[in-house]
């Protein structure tokens, strides 16, 4: 999610199930970050996009089974706006 002049990332290792407001880091453009806490891994991909697409505003990723979670609940995710698409099952 775009912060300031850089955007917020979930810190590394942090359990799916046990979120708290402390992990969540602050980046800057540049690879640095605000506070003690490490960044997840997955910051360069974030930041990347990011900067690739001025109009997006946050970039949302999940792993398997949260994201049959995610679509179960409603949420609506325009194909225009991810990166790439997994090949459907058939």
């Amino acid at each position: 999610m775009r912060y300031g002049d850089g955007f917020l990332i979930s810190a590394a290792e942090v359990p799916d199930d046990k979120p708290l407001p402390g992990h969540v880091v602050a980046m800057h453009r540049d690879a640095t970050f605000a506070g003690d806490v490490l960044p997840s891994s997955e910051w360069r991909f974030h930041r990347d996009i990011l900067l690739a697409r001025p109009g997006l505003d946050a970039v949302v990723h999940t792993i398997r089974p949260m994201s049959r979670q995610a679509r179960s609940s409603g949420a609506v995710f325009r194909r225009s706006t991810m990166p790439f698409q997994a090949p459907a099952r058939a």
